[in-house]
């Protein structure tokens, strides 16, 4: 089966808990974030090992 890959936008409270549910999804990687706030989006992905690029 073919991975899924997703992008969040946000990185504050619902962000967490979109990451940590698709987290638990087979076959589902998230790829990356978005957000009007440097700080708080590089925080997010480091919490949830979303790679930076």
């Amino acid at each position: 089966m073919d991975r899924v890959k997703v992008g969040i936008v946000g990185s504050r409270f619902i962000a967490d808990i979109h990451a940590e549910s698709f987290a638990r999804v087979p076959n589902c990687d998230v790829v990356a974030a978005a957000s009007p706030n440097l700080h708080h989006v590089v925080d997010f992905a480091k919490r949830h090992d979303i790679p930076a690029r």
